[in-house]
């Protein structure tokens, strides 16, 4: 249930990238993000792209044509930072991914095509990171519905309280698959995100010292561009089973 992408939205994502493109995206991530195991942040690349820009360029164009990420662009460091002022078990600490560079430059284009038809695709009730909407309506919205919540002139209803931060870390990457082709994102698009996916590994870093390295599995990782928008169409999918299932009464 619900719409999928038209064919003019399949050619919007792809729609080959500029160099000024790519210029822009490794230019807008700010100098103080945290280095990736690459060693080099956002200001060097800045302030030495007139030297380095083209071979960029062309890598990065590289990817793009034939979908293939070198698998050292994607090692990531994974740093634990304390939630608490005394932490003591690991729930105690919020894993941030601190990716390289050059991939944040290829999450960041990819981000900048799928911003342009996420207001057409996901339903109106997702507002988080969607451009145009505020996830202060969804707040609002959740404050009168509490409030008339006892009076029984009103429908039959229910409320669900998830735990999104779980649900962040252990999205299957088969479903993603699956579900952006059932969505018709065009084959080419949904292989450069897979891609992003697939090959990415983590090594954790605790007290400035890295320990081991693993590859990744499942979920989507906090530090990445691209993923929050593609935590918007898994719920997305949720808002959808729930549709489904109140129209035809499956409950």
């Amino acid at each position: 249930m619900g719409p999928c992408l038209s064919s003019s939205q399949q050619l919007t994502l792809l729609w080959p990238f500029i160099r000024k493109e790519i210029k822009d995206a490794i230019l807008s991530i700010p100098n103080h993000k945290i280095l990736g195991p690459d060693g080099y942040r956002s200001g060097f690349f800045k302030s030495t792209w007139n030297i380095i820009g083209e071979d960029i360029c062309k890598a990065i164009l590289e990817f793009f044509e034939y979908g293939e990420l070198p698998i050292e662009w994607n090692y990531t460091n994974l740093s634990l930072i304390p939630k608490i002022p005394n932490p003591s078990t690991t729930v105690d600490y919020r894993p941030i991914a601190c990716c390289n560079t050059l991939y944040k430059g290829i999450s960041k284009l990819l981000c900048s095509r799928l911003r342009e038809i996420l207001p057409d695709v996901v339903h109106p009730n997702q507002s988080a990171f969607i451009e145009g909407r505020l996830i202060g309506h969804n707040n609002m919205i959740y404050q009168d519905l509490i409030r008339l919540y006892h009076q029984k002139t009103f429908s039959p209803r229910c409320i669900f309280k998830i735990d999104l931060r779980k649900a962040y870390d252990s999205v299957s990457w088969e479903f993603i698959d699956h579900l952006l082709t059932k969505l018709k994102f065009p084959p080419q698009f949904y292989h450069w995100v897979l891609a992003l996916l697939n090959t990415c590994s983590y090594t954790p870093v605790v007290n400035g010292h890295h320990y081991g390295n693993f590859q990744g599995k499942k979920g989507l990782r906090q530090g990445d561009p691209i993923s929050p928008l593609i935590f918007v169409l898994v719920m997305d999918y949720l808002t959808r089973s729930l549709l489904y299932h109140t129209q035809y009464n499956q409950f």
